[in-house]
Parts: C-alpha cells; structure tokens; sequence
C-alpha cells in the first residue's frame, strides 16, 4: 500500500510541543493487520503515525525506508509474526481462547487479531515502535502490546515499554532551560476564551446537522484567530500550509481532507450542539472502549475547529466536482 500523507505538527505522541510529521490512517488500511478484530468488534480503529527526525518538516532517507518496509513492501505484518513468535511459545500464550480460536490464530497468524494505535518513527534513537492490543488473549488485554524494532531485530514487550519511551521526553522537558511552545491546554484554554460556550440554561440538544456537508479552509479567516491564540501567521502562511483543507461532515463520519488526500477519518459516536458549540464524540485512537471530544465553534456558515483553523460552507451550487470523492 501506499503510505499515508504526512503534514507537519507541533505535537509528538498527541501530548508533547515537538514538532514532528503526522499521519493518521484506518486499520483496514494497515496491509496484514486487524483484518478479524475489525471483522469480530466492528471497530475499525485509527492509527496515527509519527516521525521523528533532525528536520521535523522533511521525510529523512532512513524514514522513508522504514516507511517503504512497513507499508509499500508490507513488511508490518511478518515483524509482528516475528516479534510474537517468543510470547506463542510460552505456557500462558493465548491461554484465554477456546481451542477454535486458538485454532484460528494457527492458521491465520496472530496479526489480523492484532489492532494498533500508534506507530512511532524514529530517526534520532534509530528506533520503530508499534503500539496496539489484541483482545485474543487476556494478558494482553491486560498489560498492552508494544513491538519494536531495535537494532534490526523485532522484539514484543508490553505497554509498559511503550510508557518507559515516553517518560524520557517528560524528563527532558523538566530540565529544558528553554521556554517551550504553547502546551495544548493553553491552546483549549486560548480557544475557548475566544468561542466560549453558551450562558447557562442554553439548551443542548443531541444534533450536529448543522456541520453536515463540506467546509473549504479559509485563510483570511484563519490569521486572525491564529493571532488571538499566540500563534502569528500571515495569510499567506496560513493559505501555504492549509488551502488544500477541506471537512466533510456527514452523520456518521468526520473526514479531513488534504487535496485528494484523505488526513484524517473518524467515525462518528454523537453530537451535542449547545448555541453555536457543537461537540463531535469520536472513538479514542489510544484507548479501548473511550472516546474523546473534538470541539467546534459553527454558525452555519464558519466553522472554526480547536486548532483555531476557520472554514467555509461549501454551496451546493458550487463547483464541486473539485472535490473530493466520498470515502462512503
């Protein structure tokens, strides 16, 4: 398969201000992977992608080599089969299965069971990490699944190294003498300063029609916010880095489009609208069983999302065969 498209970002591992490249993707999309997890829980989750490198704004040789493996030589599903083969063997491998699905994992490989929410790239530690779960086996529903490849060799652990990985940006953002990038609460608490939400006794009401259809980006629109947020881009900046955004809303999804490409899909849990606040509950891409809310400011003909981006209704009558194609 082809690699997802990668756009640059201020936050690395969805909570830390690094810059890095991001992509977000579907496990139906991961060539080998989740196929009967998705088939047996009807979630079909996202995965995002990191990238970690000298130049966060550029892909590297050595990245884009382990993108090449991982994705266009489908190279993800045999490191799995490889890291798992040590945990297949041991007493307690599976053991929570009936022997049908045992039988299943045997003929069909423990990856389609598998799902994964993250895949770190690393250019500085020379590092590949692959986070995800499989709800086969108890033990690992439990502790979390983390493969990782070090050294040209895949390996398994549990989530606990996944967390280990973490704790060494916490610690050196501790001790960073310089002053860091406005933090994502500071972004929340910036954004709902400008687009608070209504006076108590606004009625909420169970409805996100108002954001149904397509919203083009809109950089006039967009500087200004930016501005108001600590964040100063010019037009220009911002029509260079977004013109080819575009939302579309639709009752059960929430897509963002970058050109043709497809940057970010989820489905949709529910709405809550409350004035012109409309909180969109999608699937946690981190967690099992959670969700998480992404908030908009609407009023039928602006959309501005929590990133303080600002978009514009789409007409019917416009040309739209510029658009798009619906992903369904």
């Amino acid at each position: 398969m082809k690699p997802p498209t990668f756009k640059p970002s201020k936050q690395f591992l969805g909570e830390f201000a690094l810059a890095c490249l991001v992509a977000k993707t579907k496990n139906s999309k991961l060539p080998g992977v989740a196929a009967r997890h998705i088939a047996e829980s009807k979630n079909d989750r996202t995965c995002v992608i990191y990238l970690r490198g000298k130049n966060p704004e550029k892909i590297s040789a050595w990245q884009q080599e382990m993108l090449e493996k991982l994705f266009v030589k489908e190279e993800l599903r045999p490191a799995i089969e490889e890291a798992m083969k040590g945990y297949a063997k041991s007493g307690d491998a599976y053991a929570g299965c009936t022997k049908k699905e045992q039988k299943e994992i045997e003929k069909y490989g423990i990856a389609p069971f598998i799902w994964i929410s993250e895949i770190v790239i690393d250019e500085i530690k020379k590092e590949v990490i692959v986070n995800g779960g499989c709800e086969r086996d108890a033990h690992i529903s439990e502790h979390g699944l983390c493969i990782y490849l070090r050294k040209g060799r895949w390996q398994r652990d549990e989530k606990d190294y996944y967390c280990h990985y973490l704790s060494g940006f916490e610690e050196d953002y501790a001790t960073a003498p310089q002053k860091l990038p406005i933090s994502p609460e500071e972004e929340k608490e910036r954004w709902e300063k400008m687009f608070p939400p209504p006076p108590a006794g606004t009625p909420v009401q169970a409805d996100g029609s108002i954001l149904y259809g397509d919203w083009k980006f809109d950089a006039s629109k967009t500087a200004p916010v930016l501005k108001q947020m600590g964040e100063k881009k010019s037009v220009a900046e911002c029509r260079k880095e977004w013109s080819q955004y575009l939302y579309r809303f639709t009752e059960k999804t929430m897509t963002l489009f970058d050109g043709s490409d497809i940057y970010m899909e989820d489905s949709i849990c529910s709405c809550q609208r409350s004035g012109n606040r409309v909180s969109v509950i999608i699937p946690s891409p981190l967690w099992s069983n959670c969700t998480q809310t992404n908030e908009f400011w609407c009023d039928g003909e602006l959309l501005v999302d929590h990133c303080g981006l600002a978009y514009r209704r789409v007409k019917s009558d416009s040309n739209t065969q510029l658009l798009p194609a619906s992903s369904g």
